[in-house]
């Protein structure tokens, strides 16, 4: 007798939902018949042992970035930013597409594209790039099918050239550890207890630079506390230690991480993403993106206007696109249309990706009516 094997495995589904709560019915059937892509990745180096605590950049095309090219967008993010990688995280990034992962300590990750990226896809796009202090950056570009298990080895060349504080590999071996941990969920003991031991080696170790007055690595490992996933402690009426929160990236709300972040841009001196960011923050605080409600901002918006231009010009292989969002409204907001159109324009040669076709349109209708 002929088994429809699909019909089997619908039955036996519903055999072992009928005992579950909804939720848990919900996730199973998602888990069961929503299409998705699984990727192992493994970093090596030459002697093919694991690299713990490399940065992995991902960028995918999706049913809403379906012109995106991975390849090109990856290769260019490489050569403007990869300097600056120390400073990129998820939705703190060159490109709103790019995703940061680290490797654990076995040098792995594991990744699932869920239903939500590669939905009316046929096959799933990416581009892979892994960034290691001492190593040379290694890119990969890759098409797998739908609803796919995949293991991607990636090896890392060392490159003797390159100079830093070995210090530095303890920001490795935090990101390493951390990553290690994730499976275990993000209140577990163990968990806890390598987050907080890893704020203190990164605190440590940012003071100690600090002191020395090595600002700017002082101001990377500030910044990568602000990022740091954190927990929240406080006490009960019973005056028992309880976990109030978690976050997985910055929270405005912790004075830890606000007192990291003013620290980080404090002591920057040479990443000009940042030294925009100190530029930017006094601006926005003085209520100069008012664009429309308060003409007498135009002043601080002029100022604002000749300063973000000068980095652009300063700068122009390193600054990163998002400072355009808000030139482009400025100039708009001075009456200046068609220099509110060229603002647009360059945004978009510099990071033609960063949005879709329909947004591009739509800003530059924005922009020229009056």
């Amino acid at each position: 007798m002929k088994v429809n094997l699909k019909f089997l495995v619908i039955v036996i589904i519903v055999i072992v939902l009928a005992g579950c709560s909804a939720s848990t019915q919900r996730e199973m059937l998602a888990a069961a018949f929503e299409d998705k892509v699984k990727y192992q990745i493994v970093v090596i180096d030459e002697n093919n042992e694991p690299v713990p605590g490399a940065t992995v950049w991902v960028l995918s095309k999706n049913i809403t970035r379906m012109n995106l090219q991975p390849t090109v967008v990856m290769e260019r993010i490489i050569n403007r930013n990869a300097i600056d990688s120390d400073y990129i995280f998820n939705r703190h990034s060159p490109h709103p597409a790019l995703f940061v992962y680290y490797t654990n300590q076995n040098g792995e990750i594991d990744l699932e594209f869920g239903v939500g990226d590669v939905r009316d896809l046929k096959v799933l796009s990416s581009a892979f790039a892994v960034l290691k202090r001492g190593y040379k950056t290694k890119s990969h570009h890759e098409e797998v099918k739908i609803n796919s298990k995949n293991k991607l080895e990636l090896k890392l060349e060392r490159d003797n050239s390159i100079q830093f504080d070995k210090r530095l590999l303890v920001l490795d071996e935090v990101r390493a550890s951390i990553s290690e941990t994730k499976k275990s969920g993000a209140m577990s003991d163990e968990r806890l207890l390598k987050l907080e031991n890893g704020e203190k080696k990164l605190g440590d170790l940012a003071w100690a630079f600090e002191v020395e007055g090595q600002n700017d690595l002082a101001s990377m490992i500030y910044y990568n506390l602000m990022y740091l996933p954190t927990v929240t402690k406080t006490k009960n009426e019973k005056g028992n230690v309880v976990i109030r929160g978690y976050t997985n990236s910055f929270d405005k709300k912790s004075i830890n991480k606000q007192q990291y972040r003013d620290n980080a841009i404090r002591l920057n001196k040479s990443v000009p993403i940042v030294l925009y960011r100190r530029y930017y923050d006094q601006f926005d605080s003085s209520a100069g993106r008012r664009w429309r409600v308060d003409d007498s901002k135009s002043d601080l918006r002029k100022e604002f206007i000749k300063t973000t231009e000068k980095y652009y010009t300063d700068y122009p292989n390193r600054m990163w696109a998002w400072p355009y969002v808000f030139l482009w409204q400025a100039y708009k907001a001075e009456g200046e249309y068609q220099k509110a159109m060229k603002a647009i324009t360059a945004f978009r040669t510099l990071e033609p990706s960063y949005y879709n076709e329909e947004r591009w349109e739509d800003l530059a209708r924005t922009a020229s009516s009056k």
